[in-house]
């Protein structure tokens, strides 16, 4: 019996060479896909933490324009801690016959490198 060899070069298949480059491509999708998961989760956490951060500085506010209503607010300051995450501050100050005004601070640690970040509103309360 005689075999037929005239076809081997069309002979289905992958060579080496192309499984290489197909292993490497794979491996960096999958390696693009850990980054960019990786960098969602501490975006969200981030975005997480601002938005805690102005919910607490907005009740803030809303106390003092509150006891503005009832009585005259005195110039000062306070501080208090939130969660153990949150350090939120806040300064009183006015003179007699002009608004007070009122400022909130939060501050809160950072979640992607050294420092803190802070947010911070201002209103002003006629009284």
């Amino acid at each position: 019996m005689k075999t037929n060899r005239k076809n081997c070069s069309s002979e289905g298949g992958f060579t080496l060479i192309e499984m290489l480059i197909a292993v490497i491509l794979i491996v960096f999708g999958l390696l693009s896909y850990g980054v960019f998961t990786g960098n969602l989760v501490v975006q969200n956490t981030k975005g997480e933490r601002k938005t805690q951060a102005a919910t607490y500085a907005q009740e803030m506010l809303e106390d003092l324009r509150n006891q503005a209503l009832n009585t005259a607010l005195s110039t000062g300051t306070g501080t208090d801690n939130l969660d153990g995450i949150y350090t939120r501050s806040w300064v009183i100050t006015g003179s007699s016959g002009n608004p007070t005004s009122i400022r909130v601070t939060v501050q809160w640690a950072s979640n992607t490198g050294p420092g803190n970040l802070s947010i911070s509103y201002k209103t002003l309360v006629s009284q």
